[in-house]
């Protein structure tokens, strides 16, 4: 296969892949009130069908470069697939709830895996202006997996019930791994993995999540003490990261005040997001007393702008200071939450 023919077959693998990742998130949350139903558990426990895929994928992602990096790119890509599709498919014979948390665990891990170990190849297998609409490409996949998924896994728990939200997919990496031998393949550069960073990284965001989830049930005490153990985690993390000779997280960047302001755009953003598209279809679907497709297709007054916006905020970028384009969008978010806040 000529090398041409491989770059296409390897941003077509990509793209699908990367397709799953909002559908994986979305699903599982329109599923939640249906999975409940079936299963029981509390409403915190019930939670962690997302909260435990978010944590891992987080988590992962972080370490899942250098693992890329050091064992082979297109290993990782194809280990990631295989456990996201396999954690997928499991959830079709599931019958209890906490076996289904511990396969979105798997699942969160692998879809990490996945990405870390395609974008690396998508980075490498392009230059210039041909990366550059690469990743416009895995962008535009992204937004419209995030504007049509809810809609997407309303239908399919409304018509073939929760368990399709996780096999569909799971069905769509399993097709992706048919490609994997198509990849181009690069060995590892057998570095060294930073795996004290990586345990304390992701026991510092999983006792932080636990607290905030798991608080409104035990209360208080549990909240001041996970806060308290994920801070010194997160110290610990700090101090192992500062005597890596390869470390996980390049802390030098911290000094750089044009990056940190981003990432804390970035991070504003998702904080008012990812709850939402968590959080709001249980809402729906309980509350107000919507089916899981109706709640889906209401999803996309939401989801859609991510689909339709990324475009003419390009153009705004290209014209105004990227400082001024990220500081109208966070202005515009604070309106509407005050918008949305109930008058005294």
């Amino acid at each position: 296969m000529s090398t041409r023919n491989r770059g296409g077959v390897l941003l077509l693998a990509v793209l699908l892949s990367t397709l799953t990742i909002p559908l994986a998130i979305t699903g599982a949350s329109v599923a939640l009130p249906a999975i409940r139903a079936d299963l029981g558990g509390a409403l915190t426990a019930v939670q962690w069908v997302v909260n435990s895929y978010n944590v891992c994928f987080a988590a992962f992602l972080v370490c899942a470069g250098a693992v890329a990096d050091a064992l082979g790119r297109r290993r990782v890509y194809a280990l990631g697939l295989a456990l996201f599709c396999a954690s997928g498919l499991l959830c079709l014979f599931v019958r209890d709830l906490a076996v289904l948390n511990l396969l979105r665990a798997a699942g969160g891990a692998g879809a990490a895996a996945a990405v870390a170990g395609g974008s690396a190849m998508v980075a490498a297998a392009f230059d210039g202006p041909a990366r550059a609409r690469a990743f416009g490409l895995l962008g535009t996949v992204l937004g419209a997996g995030t504007a049509f998924g809810p809609a997407a896994a309303g239908l399919l728990v409304q018509t073939l019930g929760w368990r399709a939200a996780f096999a569909s997919p799971a069905a769509v990496a399993g097709l992706v791994l048919l490609l994997v031998r198509a990849l181009p393949a690069r060995r590892g550069t057998g570095g060294a993995v930073d795996v004290p960073g990586a345990v304390l990284f992701t026991l510092a965001l999983l006792t932080l999540i636990a607290a905030l989830a798991e608080g409104p049930r035990y209360g208080l005490p549990l909240v001041l003490t996970g806060l308290t153990v994920s801070a010194v985690l997160t110290a610990a993390f700090v101090l192992v990261e500062r005597r890596a000779r390869e470390p996980l997280v390049d802390l030098t960047l911290l000094a750089n005040r044009r990056f940190v302001a981003y990432a804390l755009a970035a991070a504003a953003f998702m904080a008012v997001l990812v709850p939402l598209l968590v959080y709001l279809p249980s809402y729906l679907i309980a509350v107000v007393g919507l089916g899981a497709g109706q709640a889906g297709m209401w999803l996309l007054m939401l989801t859609l702008p991510t689909l339709l916006l990324p475009a003419p905020g390009a153009e705004l970028a290209a014209r105004l200071p990227s400082t001024a384009v990220a500081v109208l969008a966070l202005a515009g978010r604070t309106g509407e939450r005050r918008a949305d806040a109930p008058s005294s």
